[in-house]
């Protein structure tokens, strides 16, 4: 509880709305944190990635798969997985991406984590695009699943 007070007094500190969304690092989403968050916010994202999602998604326990998307071969792999997993009958899914930044340049200009170039967020998002995916934020698929 500590932490999402800390966490609200800063957004209303600076003017901005309570958050209704947290991402928990590292899979420390345990049944603990759920409990307690999940009174405050109406989405908890995972960091586990068993993907894709076709029905039934527990919104407090969102699982992602994190993009570190720094050249080719990342990014094959990861258009060729969301291709390899569409269902049948459901469709391809609903994925959850995340990342800590876009950079610009190329892979060897940042070495951190879970980033993407602007070229491979540009051709990213240019691909699933043509296989007819939708774009939304947490907050919108909540809106969408609930309606």
């Amino acid at each position: 509880n500590t932490e999402l007070d800390n966490v609200d007094a800063y957004f209303t500190g600076i003017g901005k709305p309570i958050p209704t969304h947290l991402g928990c690092p590292f899979n420390s989403s345990n049944d603990l944190v759920r409990t307690v968050a999940g009174v405050r916010r109406t989405t908890i994202r995972s960091s586990a990635s068993n993907l894709p999602i076709h029905k039934n998604i527990n919104l407090l326990l969102i699982p992602t798969l994190g993009n570190d998307l720094r050249n080719r071969y990342q990014l094959d792999t990861l258009l060729e997985t969301i291709k390899s997993l569409k269902h049948p009958k459901y469709g391809p899914g609903i994925y959850i991406f995340y990342g800590h930044k876009v950079i610009t340049g190329t892979a060897e200009d940042d070495p951190g984590t879970l980033a993407m170039t602007t070229g491979a967020f540009d051709e990213l998002i240019a691909a699933l695009t043509a296989m007819g995916c939708q774009f939304k934020t947490i907050s919108e698929l909540y809106t969408f699943l609930i309606t």
